[in-house]
């Protein structure tokens, strides 16, 4: 039989191997869900300038920051269309020139 300090060693490190393969795995899920979803998929969701400036800013599109990029200038409060993202930036139209009253601190 094997002395206690073996025993406790395999288990050290069968429970350290669990905390990597747990921190491993959670990594790669927050990884799908930033990559995972089809790059068309957001085509067509609706959403709101943050901060803009020339022809890139930030929008929040379903709950989340992003990245934007449109043709035209656009202000902070416009509603817009994404129209396509391309990895983490999304490309917007203005939607029907609607302006959304930003309640402070969204």
């Amino acid at each position: 039989m094997a002395p206690l300090s073996a025993h406790l060693a395999i288990w050290l490190i069968l429970g350290a191997f669990g905390v990597g393969l747990v921190i491993v795995l959670s990594g790669a899920l927050d990884f799908v869900r930033m990559f995972g979803r089809p790059l068309n998929e957001m085509a067509g969701a609706r959403g709101h300038v943050l901060e803009w400036s020339g022809d890139s800013g930030y929008v929040m599109v379903e709950g989340e920051r992003w990245r934007a990029r449109a043709s035209v200038g656009l202000a902070p409060g416009e509603e817009v269309v994404v129209r396509a993202r391309e990895g983490l930036v999304v490309e917007v139209r203005r939607r029907n020139g609607r302006v959304r009253r930003l309640l402070k601190g969204h």
